[in-house]
C-alpha cells in the first residue's frame, strides 16, 4: 500500500512515547462524515472562457460535476513532558477524502470518476512551548512533516518549521504572531517550492455570549516553476458562542482571501482571484452515538477571478460525527 511506509514511521515515533502516555494527557479526535457536494473536481462555474479574446466552450469534466463526499480523519496528540514553564507535544494526524459521482455527473463526463478526486493526508508533528521572562504569554516552536496523495498518485511531501509568541493584555485581550517556513516537493510537476508564512491572532475577551477570534495570514510562495509563484493574503473572522443556541454549540465564520499569481498560460497578465467562503457550525452535544457527537456544517463560497476558468459558486451542507477522547 503507498500510504505503508509513511504510516508505519509515524505510528514507530508514537510507540516510542506509548510508555508515557499512561502518565500524560493524550488527546484522541476521530472523525467522518458523509454528504452532498455540488462540485466535487472544482470545477468552472461557466461553459465558455475567453482566452486571449477567443471563447472557448469547456469540456464536460472541466465544469463543476455533483456527487457525493466521503471523509474521515483523525488526531492523536501526546504530552511527552510537562513543566512550570515548559510543555512538549508529539503527534500523528490523518485525512482521507474520497468521491462518489451522481448520475447526472457520471453521464456527462463518462471517463471521470468521483475517485480521480481523492485526497489522503498524513501528518507528524512536534510541538514545545515555554514561558520567558520577555513576554507574560508562551513561545512556541513547531515541526510538522507531510505528506499528501491525490487521485491515488502521490502529491507533495513537506516540511514546515514555524515560531510563535502569545501575549494577554490586560482589558482580556490576547495576542499572537508567528512565522513560518514550509519545504515544499510537487510530485506532479516535478517542482520544488519555499513558502515564507506570518501569522497574527487577536482573541476577543471572553463575554456572556461568546467571543471573536480574528486571523490574518500572509504568505509568499517561491517555486522552481515560475507559474507557480504567487503570493496570498487571507482573513478569518470567528466567533464561538459561550451557551448552547437552541441546543447546539454553534460557532460562525468568515473567511476573505486573495491570491496572485504573476504568470498564467491564460492571461498575460497572471491569475488573481478573490474568494470569500462563509461556514456556520452546529454541534448537538445531546445526541452522541457511540460516543460519537453530530456536527453540521453549512458553507457558501464564491470565487472570482480574471480568468472565467476559475470562477466557482458552491453551496454545501456537511454531515460529520466526532468524538474527542
Amino acid at each position: 500500500m503507498k500510504y505503508l511506509k509513511f504510516t508505519t514511521a509515524a505510528l514507530a515515533v508514537l510507540m516510542a512515547v506509548s510508555a508515557a502516555a499512561a502518565e500524560k494527557r493524550t488527546t484522541k479526535t476521530f472523525s467522518f462524515s458523509l454528504s452532498p457536494n455540488p462540485n466535487v473536481n472544482n470545477g468552472s462555474d461557466n461553459d465558455y472562457i475567453n482566452l486571449y479574446g477567443l471563447p472557448f466552450k469547456l469540456s464536460p469534466d472541466a465544469k463543476a460535476l455533483s456527487g457525493y463526499e466521503v471523509s474521515g480523519g483523525f488526531n492523536i496528540t501526546h504530552k511527552i513532558s510537562e513543566t512550570r514553564r515548559n510543555k512538549t507535544f508529539i503527534g500523528f494526524s490523518g485525512f482521507g477524502r474520497t468521491y462518489e459521482l451522481d448520475g447526472k455527473s457520471a453521464k456527462a463526463a463518462p471517463n471521470v470518476k468521483g475517485s480521480d478526486f481523492s485526497f489522503v493526508a498524513l501528518e507528524l508533528f512536534g510541538r514545545h512551548s515555554w514561558v520567558h521572562k520577555l513576554a507574560n504569554g508562551p513561545a512556541s516552536v513547531r515541526l510538522n512533516l507531510g505528506k499528501n496523495w491525490y487521485g491515488g498518485k502521490q502529491y507533495r511531501i513537506y516540511s514546515n518549521l514555524g515560531v510563535s509568541q502569545e501575549w494577554r493584555l490586560k482589558n482580556g485581550v490576547g495576542l499572537s504572531f508567528g512565522v513560518g517556513h514550509q519545504r515544499q516537493i510537487i510530485h506532479t510537476d516535478k517542482s520544488m517550492a519555499n513558502v515564507v508564512a506570518l501569522r497574527s491572532v487577536v482573541l476577543t475577551p471572553l463575554t456572556e455570549t461568546g467571543r471573536f477570534k480574528i486571523t490574518f495570514e500572509a504568505e509568499k510562495t517561491f517555486s522552481t516553476l515560475n507559474r507557480n509563484d504567487n503570493t496570498a493574503a487571507r482573513l478569518h473572522i470567528d466567533y464561538k458562542f459561550r451557551k448552547p443556541v437552541f441546543g447546539t454549540r454553534l460557532s460562525l465564520g468568515l473567511k476573505l482571501e486573495k491570491i496572485d499569481y504573476g504568470i498564467s498560460p491564460y492571461d498575460a497578465d497572471g491569475r488573481h482571484d478573490g474568494r470569500a467562503t462563509a461556514k456556520i457550525n452546529l454541534l448537538i452535544p445531546k445526541i452522541k452515538v457511540k460516543d460519537f457527537y453530530p456536527v453540521i456544517q453549512l458553507e457558501a463560497q464564491r470565487t472570482v477571478s480574471n480568468i472565467a476558468l476559475y470562477d466557482r459558486t458552491a453551496f454545501g451542507m456537511n454531515f460529520k460525527f466526532v468524538r474527542t477522547f
